[in-house]
């Protein structure tokens, strides 16, 4: 019997907005790892990756039966920075439901005007937790040199 159903696989792949203090923290953890790839661009347009190729990155793709690989989702430089512009404008459109005074509308612009977006994928896709490990221990270093809160102050 023929198998037809489809084999689709996925890297680990994480983006979000983070802050130049934090990235500080986490990039030496995240290149650790040979095996993660990143990106990192700031609301005008000044990229950092720690990858050696321009070509994209499949982080998610399928075989089928009687078919060619099939690449759904790539991460590349070019496709990035094109998002890079939608993804600050949603953040501004985010802050504008709020009224221009409100802590919520501080707070979101705020982080639109200062933080950096940034993609993470994992390039052993056997290896599912592995994405994690890095933050962890970033999460683990900025613990160990934060001052204890006592009784709340």
């Amino acid at each position: 019997m023929i198998d037809l159903d489809p084999d689709v696989q996925f890297q680990a792949y994480l983006e979000f907005f983070v802050s130049p203090s934090l990235l500080d923290l986490l990039i030496p953890h995240i290149e650790s790892d040979p095996n993660i790839t990143y990106y990192i661009i700031n609301k005008q347009g000044d990229l950092r990756t720690n990858t050696h190729s321009d070509g994209p990155n499949a982080v998610t793709w399928g075989v089928f039966p009687g078919k060619e690989i099939v690449q759904p989702t790539v991460v590349e430089a070019i496709s990035f920075m094109a998002w890079k512009d939608e993804a600050y404008e949603l953040g501004k459109q985010w802050a504008a439901v709020y009224e221009p005074e409100s802590p919520s509308h501080r707070i979101i612009s705020s982080l639109m005007d200062t933080s950096l977006l940034m993609n993470v994928v994992h390039n052993d896709f056997h290896d599912t937790e592995a994405i994690f490990k890095p933050f962890l221990r970033a999460g683990t270093e900025l613990i160990s040199k934060s001052q204890p809160i006592v009784n709340g102050h």
